[in-house]
């Protein structure tokens, strides 16, 4: 090749990535023409992207030292050109942290191009860099300040990070230059969250002013209105925003039945309902959020209807909580044949410690409601403040004949028959209780501690009585570090599998910017894997499985292998264990003490089939690569669930081996095992995948399966996260011969061999894409969220096991604070796919009907 033609194919590879073989060619060209500075300038760039900065700085300054500036300048300057046209190209191409080392050697010779600043930005924040973006568009903005974008992307992240003044101040500043409907919506959502509801109005007329239209203005100005006491102003508004919003309908048709949310919705859409009705439901929306405006409604529909019986028993409800029985009590005597009222009466005068007065009407509510728990919990408590505990104690008794499983309950009568020194029965009744739910044992250890001097002495002098422990309050950071130190002769710590890098692949979808949730580094470090053996050791798992403890003594914890929720990437600022949930609490329920070798299968939230697939099954190959299974006495696991039990029965561990999580709670085992999380918990290394096809898809599982190459996975019978235009939504897909799935009513093996086979699979987000490890390498994943609740784990997953993954995301209820009224939680939240927008990403994935 001439040096004409070196060069094109030179420029081709840089293009493509291909840098050695680029710098190749550059080499050659200099070696035909030592005098042609373009070849320096390229080579040197092609030694900065596979990271030799050294070499790049060494080639550039070789030209700087021999040739004159005159003569170096408009090199110089065009080469800058094309070096922010490749960067801007790597950026686009979802290849920021190439795009990061362009734009940084542009600024080492150019400190003053806020173009550059702002891309950087773009850059560092597309992995996940925020505080550093923060920095490079704040620069921007100095360097250019009538340039409204790096305010724009500034405003943008911190709402992202919820500091809301500094996120106002930009949006105030975009407005000056680029003023627009969305950004005065979404300044008018920041004054809301810092309770400016003047101000947050205010923004959301101008919204409507620039698109008369915008349903979300609407929604929200229609709830700002009436948490600053405009409630018939406030509730129009927000029918308007549902009128504007298409296929209403089918989200009131798509809810639980009789659900608040869906309540609320009809009485906007129906036009039969009473305004008192309205401001009913909405108040049911928000008496948890924001108790000042659920008051002044319920008093709103008293003035409209005193005869209203709901408003008023609600009404009467706050004041209890208030420390106000007698002004309540006024209030439900005023009200006539209400079932509650007695209930309530009941609770008041037991808050007046009348006594007497509180066992007559609990004790008129459990003649005609003799099936709910809490009643004969007021009215044990009622009785034994009257002084017959004999009576409390019948009173419990008779709702445990009737089944009740109330931990309260059982806790209580524990302690009046511990009161009557019958400690025997007392201890049956606690462990009862904290076998239903072990955060129970706080509350078993104060009325333990209020019990008589004598009669507590004697209860603790039993050898039986309940031994409630407190929690470890130091820690390891690491088991290393733990063995590290003066730790028992007999632990061991075998490393199984070393640190591990994964590289990353970003995602793509319609949208002119990545997600937050899919903004990582290029590559990820996961922790080594490993087994480690502690005499002694004890475990605990929260009764709700989202905190736990491996420790190695009772005062330490191990926390690299003591998780708890929130679950977070690996290396996150906030996964120090100095904020683990532990040191919220104050008791933990009494040690089984557990002869012999037990090995932990147990993790954060097992009954998630993703967690229990890829967290928790993998930790067996690693038992197993460090001893044999048949050496281990007891594995604790949670097999209460049909996948849980196919899967354990596939991998062989033995039913009378298994001891259940759930009614244990605490062990201290006299070998406690304890294999690693593969990686962090829900980020896992490629070999999790490995092991889950060498274990659960088999060949002969196939013909059970009628191959299907394009498939759905509906959610329609799952509780949250459903597609609410499903319908639409599958007519569309049925064209390109797509098929719906329902995994529910599959086993695990069927999963597998379904998931195998299949060349594009498109699903909204949940545990069913777990499968997804079961794929076939360039299989197409085309995942849907809901706009607020946005998770990267099958992303990763998807880069574990090489398939094409894309995302599309949903649309919602008009308004950010209704949304968020409706759900609560984020994670439950149902969609509205837009089909045009399905449409262009089977496009963008290239697949044809």
């Amino acid at each position: 090749m001439d040096i004409h033609q070196l060069k094109i194919q030179a420029d081709i590879y840089l293009q493509q990535g291909e840098f050695v073989k680029a710098i190749s060619l550059y080499e050659q060209r200099i070696g035909l023409s030592p005098d042609l500075l373009d070849s320096y300038l390229y080579l040197g760039l092609c030694w900065l992207l596979i990271g030799d900065e050294y070499r790049a700085n060494e080639i550039w300054l070789s030209i700087f030292d021999k040739t004159d500036f005159d003569v170096l300048e408009p090199e110089l300057t065009k080469f800058i050109l094309v070096l922010k046209t490749q960067a801007h190209a790597y950026l686009s191409d979802l290849k920021p942290e190439i795009a990061q080392r362009i734009y940084e050697v542009i600024i080492d010779w150019d400190t003053s191009d806020a173009e550059v600043y702002y891309h950087l930005g773009q850059a560092v924040s597309m992995q996940g860099n925020l505080e550093l973006s923060i920095t490079y568009w704040e620069t921007a903005s100095i360097l250019q300040q009538s340039w409204f974008e790096p305010y724009l992307q500034l405003a943008i992240t911190w709402q992202k990070l919820l500091n809301f003044p500094s996120a106002i101040e930009c949006y105030q500043q975009v407005i000056q230059t680029s003023p627009n409907n969305w950004v005065y919506y979404q300044l008018g959502l920041c004054y809301t969250h810092i309770s400016e509801w003047k101000l947050a109005i205010d923004c959301f007329e101008k919204s409507i002013q620039f698109q008369d239209d915008y349903a979300p203005a609407y929604s929200d100005l229609g709830v700002s209105l009436i948490y600053k006491g405009n409630f018939n102003q406030g509730i129009e508004y927000l029918k308007t925003a549902i009128q504007l919003q298409s296929k209403i309908s089918l989200w009131q048709n798509n809810f639980h039945l009789n659900t608040p949310g869906v309540a609320f919705l009809k009485s906007l859409i129906d036009d039969s309902y009473q305004t008192e009705d309205t401001y009913w439901h909405f108040s049911q929306l928000v008496e948890l959020s924001n108790q000042e405006i659920y008051q002044d409604l319920l008093h709103k529909i008293i003035e409209i209807n005193p005869e209203n019986s709901n408003a008023s028993l609600a009404l009467s409800k706050v004041l209890l909580k208030d420390n106000q029985p007698t002004a309540a009590i006024e209030i439900l005597n005023k009200i006539t044949n209400h079932p509650e009222v007695d209930y309530l009466l009941g609770q008041f005068y037991l808050q007046l410690k009348d006594y007497q007065q509180a066992i007559v009407y609990l004790t008129n509510y459990i003649t005609s409601n003799p099936q709910l728990n809490d009643p004969y919990y007021l009215l044990g408590i009622a009785h034994f403040q009257a002084g017959d505990i004999n009576q409390a104690i019948a009173t419990l008794k008779k709702q445990v004949e009737l089944g009740s499983k109330s931990p309260l309950n059982l806790a209580y009568l524990g302690f009046l028959l511990a009161h009557q020194q019958q400690f025997a029965a007392a201890n049956q009744y606690f462990q009862q209780a904290i076998n239903i739910n072990s955060s129970v044992s706080e509350f078993i250890d104060n009325l333990i501690n209020v019990l008589p001097e004598n009669t507590r002495l004697n209860y603790h002098l039993e050898p039986s009585h309940l031994q409630i422990v407190d929690p470890p309050r130091e820690f390891y950071e690491s088991t290393a570090q733990w063995i590290g130190n003066d730790t028992p002769s007999q632990a061991t710590y075998h490393r199984i599998y070393p640190e591990i890098d994964i590289d990353l692949n970003y995602p793509q979808s319609l949208d002119n910017f990545l997600h937050f949730s899919f903004r990582f580094e290029k590559t990820i470090k996961l922790p080594a894997s490993f087994v480690v053996k502690i005499p002694q050791g004890q475990f605990w798992l929260s009764a709700d499985q989202t905190q736990s403890l491996v420790m190695t003594d009772p005062s330490h914890f191990l926390a690299d292998i003591s998780p708890d929720y929130p679950i977070l990437s690996p290396q996150h600022p906030d996964k120090h264990p100095s904020h683990h949930g532990v040191f919220a609490i104050n008791k933990l329920p009494p040690i089984h003490k557990i002869e012999g070798k037990v090995a932990v299968l147990a993790g954060l939230s097992n009954h998630v089939y993703f967690h229990w697939m890829l967290d928790v099954l993998p930790r067996l190959e690693l038992l197993k690569l460090d001893l044999k299974l048949a050496e281990i006495d007891y594995f604790i696991v949670d097999n209460r669930l049909q996948f849980q039990q196919e899967t354990l029965t596939t991998l062989q561990i033995p039913e009378e081996k298994q001891l259940q999580i759930n009614s244990l709670h605490h062990l201290q085992a006299t070998e406690l095992i304890i294999p690693s999380f593969p990686g962090c918990v829900a980020w896992m290394p490629k070999w999790t995948c490995d092991f889950l096809k060498q274990n659960f898809l088999k060949t002969e599982h196939h013909q059970f399966i009628s191959p299907q190459k394009k498939i759905y996975i509906t959610r329609k019978l799952a509780k949250s996260r459903r597609v609410i235009n499903e319908d639409e939504l599958l007519a569309l897909l049925q064209i390109y011969g797509f098929q719906p799935v329902i995994l529910e009513s599959m086993s695990v093996a069927e999963q597998a061999a379904l998931f195998a086979q299949a060349e594009i699979v498109i699903s909204p987000h949940g545990s069913g894409l777990t499968n997804l490890v079961f794929c076939q390498p360039g299989t197409k994943v085309i995942e849907l969220f809901s706009p607020n609740y946005v998770y990267h784990c099958y992303w990763w997953i998807s880069n574990l096991v090489g398939l094409d993954y894309y995302y599309l995301i949903g649309e919602t209820l008009p308004g950010w604070h209704l949304q968020h009224l409706i759900y609560p939680q984020n994670f439950a939240e149902d969609m509205m796919i837009n089909i045009n927008d399905v449409s262009k990403i089977l496009q963008l994935a290239d697949i044809r009907k």
